[in-house]
């Protein structure tokens, strides 16, 4: 008879074995990383000062509930009914040479091909180093339609490269504003390629893409135009070419003023980097806005320039020319090399207690934050005793947006 094969019992043995090592090996892997992606938010330094009960929450916004507040021009068919009345339109478009621009309007078509004409403001043709900071040129001025002390763009032009281009109404314009198909850019008759095409519910201080929740330093776009798109905050600035004053920043302020001691955290995406050049992103408090903005404040700094990651504090010696820094310029005190990366979104947590500050830098990757780089510094000079905002800044040719900002306050 033939005899049944015999099953080899030590190759089952050791199959159920490996089996069994692999089982264990994937057990101890999750007894390890399940805790450690628990854990991951606790061990940030936001998160650790947090959980000590010393602070309370004083403002977040995650930039996702400003929607209605202006819509990007970007469908085929737009329903802007809620700006049949009153508006502000923002566009951007490249310039190859200004000397050829007389004029730049706005076209809105609707679905029944009806049109109406927003006129621009005219491109004075004088040599742009005519136009010298709060002096009485040539150049055009224009007040925005606005209920606040500041409403003037001073010296209005366009220049080689990006430009702004705004359009303001307050009456009904007289097409079918829940059908607009088409917009377009023209120049003497000629049609210009424009981008960015976003309408507001105004560019002032307390009328904005964000209801007022945010604002600009004098509460005017030259110095930043911002707009929400899906949950975050695209923020772009004005040449410096365009504004000589401005100094190529885009910034934008909180409405709640700097407790005396805080933790926060930033969340930010770096979009593009066109090129490094005078290239910033700057995450500031104790921004003072009514003196000379922009030149009193303590800072972050991340320099693409230069590729560092640093803690500075200005403040001014002659109002609007001098400023002194804190530590001085060429210092290597308070700085770290790093730099930020295109396409990549990262995250500063922040402790300042009194004169002290202590900043960490994360790198988002998926659910997980690595810490990428970290400063502390302890400041000399004293911080105000009046309140001031915070602010965000990007500055040259560094596209970003904004995706949260949290900030809690210290227990007095």
């Amino acid at each position: 008879m033939d005899q049944e094969p015999k099953l080899d019992n030590s190759k089952r043995g050791n199959r159920h074995g490996k089996l069994g090592l692999i089982i264990l090996a994937a057990i101890i892997m999750l007894a390890i990383v399940i805790p450690l992606r628990n854990s991951y938010f606790k061990g940030t330094l936001f998160e650790r000062e947090k959980n000590t009960g010393q602070y309370s929450e004083y403002f977040k916004d995650t930039f996702d509930s400003y929607e209605q507040y202006s819509e990007i021009l970007d469908q085929a068919s737009e329903d802007l009914s809620r700006w049949q009345n009153k508006a502000a339109i923002t566009v951007w478009t490249d310039i190859a040479d200004w000397r050829t621009i007389t004029r730049i309007d706005l076209k809105l078509i609707d679905a029944n091909g009806k049109s109406v004409v927003l006129n621009g403001l005219e491109n004075i043709s004088a040599p742009r180093e005519d136009n010298q900071i709060r002096s009485d040129d040539k150049f055009s001025d224009y007040n925005f339609s606005c209920q606040q002390g500041h409403t003037k763009w001073e010296d209005f032009m366009l220049v080689h490269g990006r430009n702004l281009l705004f359009y303001e109404y307050n009456q009904p314009l007289e097409i079918d504003m829940s059908r607009i198909v088409k917009w377009q850019a023209y120049n003497k008759g000629k049609e210009l390629e424009i981008y960015d095409v976003v309408i507001h519910d105004g560019l002032c201080e307390k009328v904005n893409s964000l209801n007022g929740a945010w604002h600009t330093p004098n509460d005017l776009p030259q110095y930043g135009v911002w707009w929400p798109k899906d949950g975050k905050l695209i923020i772009r600035n004005v040449k410096q070419d365009q504004y000589p004053s401005n100094g190529d920043h885009g910034r934008i302020l909180s409405s709640y003023k700097t407790p005396q001691n805080f933790i926060s955290r930033t969340r930010f995406t770096v979009d593009s980097i066109r090129n490094d050049q005078n290239g910033y992103i700057r995450l500031a408090w104790d921004f003072d806005d009514q003196y000379d903005p922009g030149h009193d404040q303590t800072f972050i700094f991340f320099s693409f320039e230069y590729g560092f990651f640093g803690l500075k504090r200005v403040y001014p010696v002659e109002r609007y020319f001098t400023q002194i820094f804190e530590p001085k310029q060429n210092s290597q005190q308070a700085k770290t090399k790093f730099t930020l990366e295109s396409g990549k979104t990262y995250e500063i947590q922040t402790k300042v207690v009194g004169q002290k500050t202590s900043a960490m830098l994360y790198e988002i990757k998926g659910s997980h934050l690595k810490k990428v780089a970290e400063i502390e510094y302890s400041f000399k000079r004293a911080r105000p005793t009046q309140a001031y905002p915070f602010s965000f800044e990007t500055t040259g040719n560094i596209q970003v947006s904004l995706d949260e900002f949290e900030v809690w306050q210290m227990a007095k």
